[in-house]
């Protein structure tokens, strides 16, 4: 949805949209894995471990650093997931 100057009406988007940021919401508080401590830095070989932790977790499975994400069962949640846990 856009305005006449062709902007982005945020709040009707966001409206529009509500059910699904609030089920990725929900999604994301089921499965908080809240037994996985957050790295002691934040440097490339820590993120790396922990990256791989998570996914680990999330996808019960144990995968290869250039395997293929979506082909291995993930989807756009588990990428907001994994997104999310980097953040807090």
């Amino acid at each position: 949805m856009y305005t006449a100057k062709n902007t982005a009406r945020r709040q009707a988007i966001l409206r529009d949209y509500e059910p699904e940021i609030e089920e990725l919401y929900h999604t994301v508080e089921q499965s908080a894995q809240t037994e996985l401590a957050p790295p002691q830095s934040w440097d490339l070989a820590d993120t790396a471990d922990f990256v791989r932790l998570v996914v680990s977790k999330v996808l019960n499975t144990t995968l290869n650093d250039d395997d293929d994400l979506f082909r291995k069962g993930c989807d756009r949640r588990v990428v907001f997931f994994l997104f999310w846990v980097r953040s807090h």
